[in-house]
C-alpha cells in the first residue's frame, strides 16, 4: 500500500485520522534509523530525501 491509500482508507474511520505526508515522514525516519518499512512500498525505488517532502514531490 501507498501512504495516500492508507490515509484515504483511514478517512472512513473518524477515530484514526493521519495525513499521507505524516506517513511518509514516519517511513523516512524509520529508514534513516536502519528500518525497512520503505521496502514494503509499491514504489520503493522513489527517492526519499530529507529536504524533499511528500507534498513537494506531489507538486512536480
Amino acid at each position: 500500500m501507498e501512504p495516500e491509500q492508507i490515509s484515504g482508507w483511514l478517512l472512513n474511520d473518524q477515530e484514526q485520522l493521519i495525513s499521507h505526508e505524516r506517513i511518509y515522514l514516519h517511513i523516512w525516519a524509520n529508514k534513516q534509523a536502519g528500518g525497512d518499512i520503505y521496502m514494503h512500498l509499491r514504489r520503493r525505488a522513489r527517492s526519499m530525501t530529507s529536504d524533499e517532502t511528500a507534498s513537494q514531490r506531489a507538486a512536480k
